[in-house]
């Protein structure tokens, strides 16, 4: 037992959240003591790593609808929720990247 409240930290104090928005997994930020730094500009080469592992999975589904292993649907539902859920992007930029994938889909089939 401990005679004070629990630091802001502990997972049992009502301050701290285990929601999705909780970045504590975000490698751009660290947590200093009570200040947070930012050290995107460290992390440069595993955010490009990243990008490219998302466009590499993006291109699959492209691939698998394009060899016949996945419906149109499916392949547009797989493609909406990996963009939907990348927290990197804006949803104007998530609007776009989904339409422009699935204008290449169109033009699979117009082949």
């Amino acid at each position: 037992m401990t005679d004070g409240p629990e630091p802001a930290n502990s997972p049992r104090s009502p301050r701290f959240s285990r929601s999705p928005s909780h970045r504590l997994s975000d490698p751009s930020t660290q947590r200093t003591g009570t200040q947070r730094t930012d050290t995107s500009q460290q992390n440069e080469p595993p955010r490009q790593d990243e990008h490219r592992a998302l466009q590499d999975k993006l291109s699959s589904f492209v691939s698998e609808y394009r060899d016949k292993k996945l419906s149109k649907s499916r392949a547009i539902s797989r493609i909406s929720v990996l963009i939907d859920d990348n927290a990197a992007l804006s949803d104007l930029e998530k609007e776009k990247a989904i339409n422009l994938y699935v204008e290449e889909l169109n033009s699979i089939d117009s082949r």
